[in-house]
């Protein structure tokens, strides 16, 4: 069972043209080349005897979250097949498309969690803390991409707020945003900050946000885990200072607030 999530909708014309395949398993292959890299319109070409109703209705059965599937065609001396496929939002997200819904979807997730988590009641500080923790509990990193420096296949966004209200996985610049836009939407003064560690000289960020008339520094990266760890959510740097902050991270210092003190 292949777990690709599409709408299709497919339209067969005949032509005079050289056959390519021959049985169902070279249409299978040459579907999925199309299919798994969300290609919306492809030619195939069978063999005049090949049975392309059975070849199409065995292969969309076997493709999860199909809404429907058309086929018109007639035969000659070969199949010249012209597919038309429409996919659903959650696939062309995956493939670096359909950024207006992938929007729409972050900042729904945000304001329902929000809703959960932050009552009117709660003091500034346990707001930011409620989204700092939110961010830990519920999001674990994203190792594979910070190995191999691009994510795996079936992972949209590890690099944005997306990973961690969707996918519950993202690396440091997902904590990081999402942080930003919790916290934005509370009305905090909430930025990102773009630096290093200095752990392994790698690119990293992290936050910086203004409490009470005052900045702190917050890396909600490091304060989850590794190996994620369920339940478990450390404040190691959780409004903490820049002299704190400068034991391991590295950051040019007058592009940012000053952080003078620890809350």
């Amino acid at each position: 069972m292949r777990y690709l999530i599409i709408i299709a909708m497919l339209t067969f014309t005949i032509s005079a043209e050289a056959a390519t395949i021959r049985n169902y398993q070279q249409f299978e292959a040459e579907l999925d080349r199309y299919v798994s890299e969300a290609i919306e319109v492809f030619t195939v070409t069978l063999a005049a005897n090949a049975n392309y109703q059975e070849y199409a209705e065995r292969y969309f059965n076997g493709v999860s979250n199909v809404e429907k599937w058309h086929l018109q065609g007639k035969r000659a001396s070969v199949l010249t097949i012209n597919f038309t496929v429409t996919y659903s939002p959650e696939l062309l997200i995956l493939k670096g498309r359909k950024l207006e819904y992938k929007e729409k979807l972050i900042q729904n997730a945000a304001k329902s969690t929000l809703s959960k988590i932050v009552k009117d009641d709660m003091t500034d500080y346990d707001k930011i803390k409620a989204v700092h923790d939110f961010i830990v509990l519920n999001t674990a990193y994203d190792e594979y991409t910070y190995q191999n420096g691009e994510p795996k296949r079936n992972a949209a966004s590890p690099f944005d707020s997306y990973g961690v209200f969707m996918e519950k996985s993202a690396v440091c610049d997902g904590y990081t945003r999402a942080f930003y836009l919790l916290t934005n939407m509370l009305g905090y003064d909430s930025i990102v900050v773009n630096g290093e560690s200095l752990l392994d000289n790698g690119a990293h960020s992290w936050n910086k946000i203004k409490l009470d008339g005052r900045w702190y520094n917050v890396d909600s990266t490091w304060d989850d885990p590794i190996p994620d760890k369920k339940g478990r959510v450390l404040h190691n740097y959780f409004l903490i200072s820049d002299k704190k902050m400068r034991k391991d991270h590295k950051w040019v210092g007058h592009d940012y607030p000053v952080a003078t003190q620890d809350y």
